[in-house]
């Protein structure tokens, strides 16, 4: 290992541990045997992406130690309202203590301070020799300790980027500098660590204080001087605790520390004695780094035989093998998420663990000369995956399955999609994603995708990332989607869910893509014509608004709202100043504005959410609207509806029946079926409960709502209305 600077390092240990303990918190990580490895895995996993692309030339982990510290005595609540450590993380803590031994970074700690005091006073070791620092941490206490020399490093994940904070980086996030961190913690104080602070003041009033103020002494002198009143009344009130909270949130610069900063030099790892306590907890995806890192092959490492077709020869070979396997892994890789929309920049198959196939259609290497056209590759295919004897197998085939249809190809032996299988398994998994399930079920890395084409605004497409860069991601999918399956089905097996997998979701694939695939129609020309309807309605009730309320405000604003209803009007406070739909319905009977706002808002988010967001969705090649249905997202089995989704469309108001008015049969002579289960859940509780009334409604055809109505409210069930059944 080799570093590429002076930087000095420092890792807020627990903190981080703790974060990649919860991390996976619904999807934990055990060995076989059963022991919990999330926290190990997570924060190794971290370690060695630091190491790896940051290149520290100093870097020690920075723990808190068991004893009270000084900030005990001066408040023998702190931290009192912390809870207990998860007992399926202190078992993890002394073995990734030893696991972090091997590699012969300094774990220092000292009886009566807190990580933070250490970090602190080596980071102004560190300022005062001129070495850069950076903190690992994401905690706002130590933003403090940030200097010219002093930044504080944050981790990322898949989802966002790694962030490092300056002084204008703690500006833009807290609205103060640095050395005015302290003093805001002090008003606001900090639940996590059970600080006071002053009762009713957040960040936005704290920041303002300080602003007016300049310090927290000076506003601490001169509380008479704050101009509302309000806020005045509780510093008076709480001076003594935000006085005992700065003393609390102030980091110890001077903590005695027996070490030199040139002792905290990276070393080499001691290798042996590191993967021998990794292979215990079984995390070989982190051997796998640590030998990357020290550039030391590995005697387990598998050779991967991952072939790019660029011949017909090649093809034609590759399209007769996939013919005869009994599993065939398949992949696309593409322009777009949106499937109605994407364009295949190659696609990626897999017969046997380890090895594969990527056959190009699109990338930017000029150099790379391929004898295949795209009409020659799609015709090669084409009877294969129009073949239903083939068993195909894929992550999220549905989505294949629509690009593919896009070519006028359809993929009709759907076998097996790890997806829908990892949703059975564990529908309780907030990640389902590839690189998820291949580090959760067979303990490897997968390359993230952010390695190709980057994130935020400098994101590339797949065809612009080089041949050789695709080429092995899109074939890892396929390998790694053909040795989930072979993991898979004995665990589908084992669980009682094979029959239902088989016979119930895979099946629903198919008609899933047939539905996306034939959209909905809309009547754009209603819609247009509704949307003039709701605007001119808005514009009358804004004329309202203002008129009862004697004042123009920004109706969308919360805070501008609530000055006119609990300042202006005063009107009695529910919720603080909580300006939310139970709020207005409350208030809406002492004063004629709270219902025109509750009216205003229903229009409002009906033309956002629906009327004038429909049309976007509008496929101009189909002139319909193509909705994604999900088996994989609701824990219960239901079906999900996304981009946009359909199983929210009003139906509870008139006005926004309104809206469903706009789906229309797209020919004349065409008619839309509306066909639902009628009670089914409320039938198979009357079977096993033996519920006679329940029974007897339904074997006699009765309205099992209207019934109940009739009984909740006391009438015949003639009279019952349609929300009265609603509510029944």
């Amino acid at each position: 290992m080799t570093s590429k600077n002076n930087e000095l390092y420092l890792i807020d240990g627990m903190a981080l541990i703790y974060r990649a303990h919860f991390a996976l918190i619904r999807q934990p990580l055990f060995s076989s045997s059963g022991k919990p490895t999330s926290a190990i895995f997570g924060f190794m996993n971290m370690l060695l992406k630091l190491i790896k692309e940051q290149s520290p030339a100093k870097i020690a982990i920075v723990l808190d130690s068991k004893e009270p510290t000084f900030r005990h005595e001066l408040f023998t609540d702190y931290k009192a309202t912390r809870e207990k450590m998860p007992d399926d993380l202190s078992v993890q803590l002394e073995p990734l203590f030893e696991i972090l031994s091997a590699t012969r970074i300094p774990m220092i700690k000292c009886p009566g301070y807190e990580a933070d005091d250490i970090i602190g006073t080596l980071a102004k070791q560190a300022d005062e020799m001129g070495v850069v620092t950076k903190i690992v941490s994401g905690d706002k206490d130590l933003m403090q300790l940030i200097t010219e020399n002093v930044f504080m490093f944050t981790p990322g994940n898949s989802r966002k980027p790694d962030v490092l904070y300056d002084r204008e980086g703690v500006i833009e996030k807290w609205g103060v500098p640095p050395e005015r961190i302290i003093d805001l913690m002090a008003l606001t104080g900090d639940s996590s660590d059970n600080i006071p602070g002053v009762k009713g003041v957040g960040p936005k009033t704290g920041k303002k204080l300080l602003d007016e103020f300049d310090t927290f002494d000076n506003l601490i002198d001169n509380i008479e001087e704050i101009k509302n009143p309000r806020v005045m009344e509780k510093l008076r009130n709480d001076k003594d605790l935000a006085i005992l909270s700065k003393q609390l949130v102030t980091i110890d610069l001077d903590v005695p520390i027996d070490l030199n900063i040139d002792d905290l030099n990276l070393q080499q790892f001691d290798v042996d004695v590191l993967v021998g306590r990794l292979k215990e907890f079984e995390l070989n995806s982190i051997v796998e780094k640590i030998y990357s890192l020290e550039n030391i092959e590995s005697d387990h490492k598998i050779e991967k035989d991952y072939k790019t077709i660029l011949d017909k020869t090649s093809l034609d070979k590759m399209v007769a093998e996939i013919k005869q396997a009994e599993l065939i892994s398949f992949d696309t890789e593409t322009t777009s998420l949106n499937a109605h929309k994407a364009e295949l920049v190659g696609m990626s198959f897999s017969i046997k663990e380890h090895s594969g196939w990527y056959v190009p259609i699109d990338y930017p290497d000029e150099g790379i000369k391929s004898d295949l056209s795209i009409e020659y590759i799609l015709d090669s295919l084409k009877p294969f995956f129009e073949d239903e004897s083939n068993k195909i197998c894929g992550q999220n085939l549905k989505y294949d399955a629509l690009v593919l249809n896009n070519y006028n190809i359809h993929l009709n032996g759907i076998y097996f999609d790890t997806m829908v299988a990892a949703h059975l398994l564990k529908p309780e998994s907030n990640s389902l994603k590839l690189d998820s399930l291949s580090q959760y079920y067979l303990s490897y890395s997968m390359q993230p995708i952010e390695d190709l084409i980057g994130t935020g605004k400098d994101q590339k497409k797949m065809n612009e990332v080089s041949l050789e860069e695709v080429a092995f991601y899109a074939v890892e999918d396929a390998d790694v989607v053909y040795q989930l399956v072979k993991k898979f089905k004995p665990l589908l097996k084992e669980n009682n869910i094979d029959k239902p997998f088989y016979s119930i979701d895979m099946p629903l694939v198919s008609v899933l893509i047939d539905m996306e695939k034939n959209g909905a129609y809309l009547d754009m020309d209603f819609l247009s014509d509704l949307s003039d309807q709701f605007n001119n309605a808005l514009r009358d009730l804004e004329d309202k608004i203002y008129a009862v309320s004697e004042s123009e405000f920004n109706i969308n604003s919360p805070k501008q709202l609530a000055e006119v209803l609990f300042d202006q009007l005063e009107l009695k406070m529910i919720k603080k100043r909580s300006t939310d739909v139970n709020v207005l319905k409350v208030l809406k009977n002492h004063h004629p504005l709270p219902q025109f706002i509750l009216d205003y808002r229903q229009y409002k988010k009906l033309l956002s959410t629906y009327i004038d967001a429909f049309p976007n969705h509008i496929n101009p090649n189909t002139d319909r609207v193509h909705t994604t249905f999900n088996q994989t997202i609701a824990s219960t089995g239901r079906l999900s509806s996304t981009k946009p989704n359909f199983q929210n469309i009003p139906i509870r108001t008139d006005l926004g029946k309104e809206i469903r008015k706009a789906f229309v049969p797209k020919e004349k002579g065409w008619q839309i079926i509306s066909m639902d289960y009628s009670q089914v859940e409320l039938r198979i509780m009357a079977h096993f409960a033996n519920e006679e009334t329940l029974i007897d409604a339904f074997q006699n055809d009765k309205d099992i709502h209207s019934q109940t109505a009739s009984l909740v409210y006391g009438i015949p069930i003639d009279w019952v209305d349609a929300d009265q059944r609603r509510t029944a």
